[in-house]
């Protein structure tokens, strides 16, 4: 009994140690505010008031302090889907550990607001009626929707074939539904990264020839683009919700065969090029092109035959966009969740421009922004 109790004195002083050393070094260590692993800013200490203890608004921002600054994080989180996966969990953090080291978004009916989606479609209807003469929309399948054969036994996710078919109706001219393409592809090219929500050059290139066939345009054989990798080692943003120990990497590809000279200019800030390589040294290697989302980019290309050409996007957005460039003088992508000016206007500059509005499903369904197409 003696040593019994010796060994649970020594367990509980073992426990309260670690404690307040984790502690210690949650409070009194160096602050993080950026993880690579999970590629986003990270909680740091608040600013205290009376006010904010009342609300209790200054404790839910220690409790994200302390979990986002906890001592070796990355380590515990691995151990985390280590256990998970052990007891047969094949959904964690929201992603589903798919066969072939895919990682698929959960998105499920119930993340999914028709009503939202449905005035989204009108905001866009109601756009394209505007005076726009040739336009397109082309909502990209959500990776577990269209690779169902890569998602874990008994795994959910939401009907988007009633969304298709909504989308038809409301968009009757200019709407593409790439889902048939993508699937023949995927039979024999990898279509989707495996660690990304984004999809391949492949993938892009299957909405490039379905975007020239809806407008007449003459198609350019993939190989004429140079796709050439870049990278071996392309870890995405759905292996940062789950950081597995061994993940499968992928390889990135980019259209090398652009176009020169090219003026290119992103929020105001002139480059010499679409790409910034230097983001291939980081996590987020996807924001290879153009160094990542903003609120409105203009590409010049003054050796193109065609006019100008509106994009109005989510980041699927950034790796087709590259093959169209020696079509169009200019292309300008707006980016609604950051860009607060006019959108009518650049229309009313731009009266003969193509239009393309290109999200991914789930995005476009939840996108909050669009009301900017109006203004």
């Amino acid at each position: 009994m003696k040593n019994r109790s010796i060994l649970q004195s020594i367990y509980i002083v073992g426990v309260l140690g670690c404690l307040t050393l984790f502690g210690v070094f949650i409070f009194a260590g160096k602050q993080k505010t950026f993880s690579e692993q999970e590629n986003r800013y990270l909680a740091t200490f608040p600013i205290v008031s009376w006010k904010g203890i009342l609300e209790g608004s200054v404790q839910k921002q220690l409790d994200n302090y302390a979990n986002d600054q906890f001592p070796l994080r990355k380590e515990w989180m691995e151990l985390s889907t280590d256990m998970e996966k052990k007891i047969g969990n094949s959904c964690i953090n929201g992603v589903y550990l798919g066969k072939d080291g895919y990682y698929l978004e959960q998105v499920l009916d119930s993340q999914i607001s028709k009503a939202r989606y449905k005035n989204n479609l009108k905001m866009v209807q109601h756009f394209f009626s505007d005076g726009i003469k040739r336009k397109a929309m082309l909502l990209v399948p959500s990776r577990g929707c269209l690779l169902k054969d890569k998602l874990p036994k008994g795994a959910v996710m939401y009907n988007d074939t009633d969304l298709y078919q909504k989308g038809k109706n409301y968009i009757n001219i200019g709407w593409l539904d790439i889902r048939k393409e993508l699937q023949r592809a995927a039979k024999t090219k990898q279509v989707y990264f495996k660690t990304d929500h984004h999809w391949t050059l492949q993938g892009a290139y299957i909405a490039y020839t379905a975007l020239q066939k809806e407008w007449g345009n003459k198609t350019v054989p993939y190989e004429t683009f140079l796709p050439t990798r870049v990278s071996k080692h392309f870890l995405g943003t759905m292996y940062a919700k789950v950081l597995e120990r061994h993940p499968q990497e992928d390889g990135l590809d980019i259209p090398k065969a652009l176009p020169q000279p090219l003026k290119v200019t992103c929020d105001g800030e002139v480059r010499q090029g679409i790409y910034v390589e230097e983001k291939l040294q980081g996590n987020d290697k996807y924001a290879v092109y153009f160094g990542g989302n903003y609120g409105i980019v203009e590409i010049e290309n003054p050796k193109a035959t065609a006019g100008t050409l509106l994009v109005i996007k989510d980041s699927f957005a950034n790796s087709l966009v590259p093959m169209l460039i020696g079509q169009y003088k200019k292309i300008i992508m707006l980016d609604l969740r950051y860009y607060n000016l006019s959108v009518k206007k650049i229309v009313q500059e731009n009266p003969k421009a193509d239009v393309l509005v290109l999200y991914e499903m789930s995005n476009f369904a939840k996108e909050e922004h669009l009301y900017k197409l109006l203004n």
